[in-house]
């Protein structure tokens, strides 16, 4: 799913997102260059979007422990690309 360079794509959002029941089997999800900044990370992480193995979030002020919660292999445990 491409939503990427959608300024008005933020953590509000990334939650609905990451909460929907139609997205469960998402195997990749763009999000570069959006506002999901380090909340809307959390938001993704605590979803339903394990079965992701790409995930693109370049562009959006990531903090470095932002990164790091979506590295734990129990978040998203087939994520193979992350940019």
């Amino acid at each position: 799913l491409n939503l990427g360079n959608s300024p008005l794509l933020g953590g509000r959002e990334a939650h609905i997102l990451a909460n929907s029941a139609h997205l469960g089997g998402l195997a990749w999800l763009l999000l570069h260059n959006c506002n999901v900044g380090d909340s809307g990370v959390a938001r993704l992480t605590e979803g339903r979007l394990g079965w992701l193995s790409e995930l693109y979030l370049s562009g959006n002020g990531l903090s470095d422990a932002a990164v790091a919660s979506l590295c734990r292999p129990a978040v998203f445990p087939y994520l193979s690309d992350l940019d």
